[in-house]
């Protein structure tokens, strides 16, 4: 696999074209993915307490694929509808365990409230987050099963561990400008981030085009 050699400044800049021309696309995906997110936890929430987190994977999971799958085709060059958000329902085992196993810290330090445990589990939530993220992007591009996705994405970020942390420190501090004016900037950020990580994913992977060769915004097809 490609050693990765990042041009942040063409990532970001590329990635705004792409949300440009796919705008209405990512915003109304993004709504109904938060709908959807929000709807579920509050109704296990109700049922399960603090053990909601074993839940959401159900929908959050083919709902990632789904919205990853999205940037990948716009990052590419193609024209994604709103209801490809829902592709990665056809592939719910998968996309479910990988959005689990993920969640899993995140799981426990919800169960366990203000403890120690706590700490560690939200500690080691951001680097399951980091290591796996890019799971979501091998169950929608290769159509391989939840422990390849996730042996592929932990073998992709480390081995390029230097500019991995700081795309996701870029994403990071995206998401957390466009958090600050009640939430609103996220309907930017978030599909900014999302193809961003396509990009950087395509580069290393080898699918769809490198930064350099990716047709200008003019020039995609619809």
């Amino acid at each position: 696999m490609a050693q990765p050699n990042f041009d942040f400044g063409a990532i970001l800049q590329k990635s705004w074209q792409i949300y440009l021309k796919n705008v209405a696309t990512f915003i109304v995906s993004l709504i109904i993915f938060c709908v959807v997110i929000v709807a579920t936890a509050f109704i296990a929430r109700l049922i399960l307490g603090r053990l909601a987190g074993i839940a959401l994977p159900v929908v959050q999971g083919p709902l990632m694929v789904g919205f990853c799958g999205i940037a990948l085709s716009a990052a590419r060059g193609g024209s994604p509808q709103i209801p490809n958000l829902f592709d990665g329902f056809k592939r719910f085992l998968p996309a479910f365990l990988t959005a689990l196993i993920i969640g899993i810290p995140s799981i426990i330090a919800t169960a366990a409230g203000n403890s120690l445990i706590n700490i560690v589990m939200t500690i080691a939530s951001l680097a399951f987050m980091f290591l796996f993220f890019l799971s979501y992007y091998f169950l929608s591009d290769k159509k391989i099963d939840v422990v390849p996705a996730l042996l592929s994405s932990q073998k992709t970020v480390v081995e390029g561990i230097g500019p991995w942390v700081i795309l996701f420190i870029i994403v990071f501090a995206m998401n957390f400008v466009g958090a600050i004016p009640c939430g609103i900037g996220l309907l930017v950020t978030v599909p900014l981030s999302l193809t961003a990580l396509a990009l950087a994913y395509d580069q290393v992977t080898g699918g769809g085009y490198s930064i350099s060769e990716a047709p200008a915004h003019e020039d995609y097809q619809a």
